[in-house]
């Protein structure tokens, strides 16, 4: 078998509600840390070749090295332990050096990366980097934005993971387009997102901290085709949540298109009401699917 039919079939056996390029806004770095270590564990566990990526400083090498060595022997599992060469640490700065920082040159290394862990008998690669790493290795903001765009079209195509971990309080406008890129999956401090069966799945906390991180992830879906918000996940909905929702919903409505809000919990249905008859002075915007 080739490996381009390889990568095909490896392509269609990858179960699609699971995240192949998640976003981490990151806030709190001991949580973030935790975080990380069992998104590598996992990938170890699949059998994955994970390369973790960190920026050309002793002082980031030794902060994701002592985030993945484990600390409670009781958390380790069997199943969980790497096999030699399994999971590498790779400085950004060689990547620039090798690309000249250049998305076509970063997209053809990654799928080199792929074929030889591949080659080695891995499952595929699981590739992790910050904000950091990720600037290291291109050559301006340009070519990060089309990198991260390619990262986005090899995890559909090639048995490859991404996981990029950018800063909560990062740039307005570099933030909504990393979200727009990773809006199937989401995850902030109080709140994540995720695509799945043709709805988009939001849940934890929505209030005026986030906001905006949430209408850009879901502007992002419903411009992709999402028709459907599940929003039964959601624990507390303030009223600039709800809102972002409208918000999202009017948009649709000049195109001839109703927007689904899933299984709102009882809460969020009485402020919903509430703002509906204030907000429209016609029919509304979505239609609403009780449990």
């Amino acid at each position: 078998m080739s490996r381009a039919d390889r990568h095909d079939v490896d392509r269609h056996q990858v179960d699609r509600h699971e995240t192949v390029h998640p976003l981490w806004l990151v806030s709190t770095p001991a949580q973030h840390g935790r975080r990380l270590n069992e998104w590598v564990r996992a990938a170890v566990t699949r059998g994955e070749r994970v390369l973790c990526k960190h920026a050309p400083t002793d002082a980031a090498l030794t902060q994701l090295t002592a985030w993945l060595t484990p600390t409670d022997p009781a958390t380790t599992s069997p199943d969980g332990q790497p096999r030699p060469g399994q999971v590498q640490f790779l400085d950004a700065a060689e990547l620039f050096t090798a690309t000249d920082g250049h998305h076509e040159a970063l997209r053809k290394l990654h799928v080199e990366l792929i074929d030889r862990a591949r080659d080695e008998g891995f499952t595929g690669l699981a590739s992790t980097s910050d904000e950091a790493a990720t600037r290291a290795a291109t050559a301006d903001l340009e070519q990060l934005r089309a990198h991260e765009r390619d990262l986005d079209q090899l995890t559909r195509e090639l048995p490859l993971r991404a996981l990029c971990r950018y800063p909560d309080h990062m740039a307005p406008a570099l933030r909504d387009e990393m979200l727009a890129v990773h809006h199937r999956a989401v995850t902030g401090q109080l709140w994540h997102a995720t695509v799945a069966d043709d709805a988009i799945w939001v849940g934890g906390e929505l209030d005026l901290s986030n906001t905006d991180r949430l209408l850009a992830t879901l502007y992002a879906a419903t411009t992709a085709g999402i028709r459907c918000i599940d929003v039964s996940e959601v624990r507390f909905c303030s009223v600039s949540g709800v809102r972002a929702l409208i918000a999202v919903a009017d948009t649709l409505v000049t195109h001839d298109t109703r927007l689904q809000l899933r299984h709102p919990p009882p809460p969020m249905a009485r402020v919903l009401a509430l703002l509906r008859l204030t907000d429209f002075t016609d029919s509304p915007a979505f239609d609403m699917i009780s449990r």
